[in-house]
C-alpha cells in the first residue's frame, strides 16, 4: 500500500562535498548497516534515507519511497516522509 508522504526532510553529510558518490554510498551503508539495519532493503541498501545527493549534483535513491525510513529522530515523522541526504 501506498505511503501519503506530506513531508520532505533534507539532511547533509560532514563527509566532504568533493568525496565521489560511490564513496559516500559504501561510507553510508557501512555505518547504516551498523547502528540501523542489519538487514537490506528490496533496493539493497542499509542506508536510512530514500535519496543522496552527491556533491556534483549526481543522486541515488537508496530506500524505495514506499518503505519507511529511520532518518529522523521522530517515527510519526519518519512515516509520513521521505529522507534525502545530501553529501558535504
Amino acid at each position: 500500500m501506498p505511503r501519503t508522504i506530506s513531508e520532505i526532510i533534507v539532511h547533509h553529510s560532514i563527509s566532504p562535498q568533493n568525496q565521489t558518490l560511490k564513496a559516500s554510498l559504501t561510507s553510508f551503508n557501512y555505518s547504516h548497516k551498523l547502528r540501523l539495519h542489519p538487514t537490506p532493503n528490496k533496493l539493497g541498501f542499509h542506508i536510512a534515507y530514500h535519496y543522496v545527493i552527491g556533491g556534483k549534483g549526481d543522486w541515488k535513491q537508496t530506500r524505495p519511497d514506499d518503505e519507511i525510513g529511520f532518518h529522523a529522530s521522530n517515527l510519526a515523522v519518519n512515516k509520513r516522509s521521505i529522507g534525502i541526504c545530501l553529501v558535504g
